[in-house]
């Protein structure tokens, strides 16, 4: 039922940084937006793989999180550095605990590129792989691809594929999803657009059942007004019965300066129902502050959303409020963030309202990391004297691992791979070499795939690069 979605994604979306249980697709939708801020594309491009993939969530979930119906808007978290690590800690009663760590990498042009995620364990007092993610987006194309693998114990395995194309007004026009089943890619997922005058008028949501083959499973269809504002969007569900679309509920949204109203009604008996509603309440300067979801056929249930910014427009709080039946709030979840100078978050911290005690209990927090000198502009990486360059690709690789690097001078020169562990794989080339280019190769055919590093010498000067291989 919608209602009962759209609160449960609510739930999801308030812990998403700390739990990875948000939406599988909202991430990438967005990777292509160039106005977006590193860490919202790092954010939210972290959605698809951190949580499954789609996997685990319901139809109704996995339909919501396509939509980008989000109850905290990328927007609103703002930031200018590029994010390395992301280290989440689990209160325990009286400490915080170790449990997952991210750490991140990004192209050259600060696109995200991968992200490791590593979770704590308490046997080895260490972090261990779990999953590694890869980004990639064809510009001339419109094409974005996510790569999701997981960590088997001795190698990274292909475990979800995602895939967008998106259209020249940056709609997405087509998002497929595939799993990795006995050594091959099977869809999984399948939603597709139709749009008009740069606008998406109609979304087919397509999912594989139980014959193992793609069939309907929901259409959305919508209508705008002439500011180019959603005003109507309307949900049919497929009928394998009748092989027809059924209708099941509606939006019909309004807008004044101040608030935007959306009327969810349910299609019962051949009329429609009013469901529930949402208003969304801004000040002065655009900012949301206060966002109120009622029930109007369940009960008298509601949930409040308030928000909170510090005088640059960033977000500090969303503090989660339900009803308590006589016309009051009662306070259930609390995000906080601690930014610095900058407006960048430090940490990102979880609680939830004990009612005995009626305090904020500590729940979860994400600490956050910048790359060096990251913060303002970005800065030529700085190099060995005599190394003019120094590259590895592609990113990640295969079955051939390209090293292409120049010298400005002649130079002894020693190029080396190493496995996450430190232990020397593969020797490149080792003596004296003249100035200009030199290009070597890695096949690493009996390596596993997992992080490796390529450490480089110049007249005794260290640098080392990163690749992530995969088989």
């Amino acid at each position: 039922m919608k209602f009962v979605s759209a609160t449960l994604c609510l739930l999801l979306v308030a812990v998403s940084i700390v739990h990875a249980q948000d939406c599988p697709t909202t991430g990438i939708l967005s990777m292509s937006n160039q106005s977006m801020t590193p860490l919202q594309k790092h954010q939210a491009a972290a959605n698809d793989f951190v949580a499954g993939a789609a996997s685990g969530l319901s139809i109704d979930q996995r339909i919501a999180c396509i939509m980008g119906d989000s109850f905290v808007p990328a927007a609103l978290i703002k930031a200018d550095g590029l994010i390395s690590t992301e280290t989440e800690e689990i209160w325990l009663g009286n400490s915080w605990n170790p449990n997952s760590k991210s750490e991140i990498e990004y192209t050259d042009d600060d696109k995200l590129m991968s992200r490791l995620l590593l979770r704590w364990q308490s046997g080895l007092q260490d972090y261990a792989e779990e999953t590694a993610t890869f980004f990639s987006d064809d510009p001339s194309t419109n094409t974005s691809e996510v790569l999701t693998q997981t960590w088997t114990g001795t190698a990274f395995e292909n475990q979800y594929l995602s895939v967008f194309e998106r259209d020249a007004f940056d709609n997405p026009i087509k998002i497929e999803r595939f799993d990795w089943v006995d050594g091959a890619w099977t869809t999984r997922f399948l939603s597709t657009s139709i749009v008009q005058n740069g606008l998406i008028t109609e979304t087919k949501i397509q999912t594989i059942h139980d014959t193992g083959a793609l069939a309907n499973a929901r259409l959305y269809t919508f209508a705008y007004n002439a500011e180019g504002r959603k005003t109507v969007e309307i949900q049919e569900d497929w009928d394998a019965n009748s092989q027809s679309w059924k209708l099941e509920f509606q939006d019909l949204i309004t807008y004044t300066s101040s608030t935007t109203v959306t009327l969810t009604q349910e299609y019962v008996a051949g009329a429609w129902i009013d469901y529930s509603e949402t208003s969304v309440f801004y000040d002065n300067n655009g900012l949301e502050t206060e966002q109120v979801i009622k029930a109007l056929k369940q009960g008298a249930f509601a949930l409040r959303l308030l928000f909170s910014y510090d005088g640059s427009g960033n977000l500090t709080e969303l503090v989660a409020q339900g009803e308590n039946g006589s016309g009051g709030w009662i306070n259930q979840s609390r995000n906080a963030f601690t930014l610095d100078a900058d407006g960048d978050p430090l940490e990102f911290l979880f609680q939830t309202f004990d009612q005995n005690s009626m305090m904020w209990v500590n729940s979860n927090r994400v600490m956050y990391e910048y790359q060096q000198n990251e913060k303002t502009t970005r800065v030529e990486e700085e190099l060995p004297i005599g190394l003019a360059s120094f590259d590895l690709y592609p990113y990640p690789a295969q079955d051939r691992v390209h090293v292409e690097l120049e010298l400005t001078q002649a130079s002894e020169l020693q190029v080396d791979v190493y496995d996450i562990l430190g232990r020397r794989v593969a020797n490149l080339t080792e003596g004296t070499v003249p100035a200009g280019i030199q290009q070597l190769s890695w096949l690493p055919q009996e390596a596993p795939a997992g992080l490796y590093f390529v450490r480089l010498s110049v007249d005794g000067a260290i640098d080392t690069k990163t690749i992530m291989l995969v088989k």
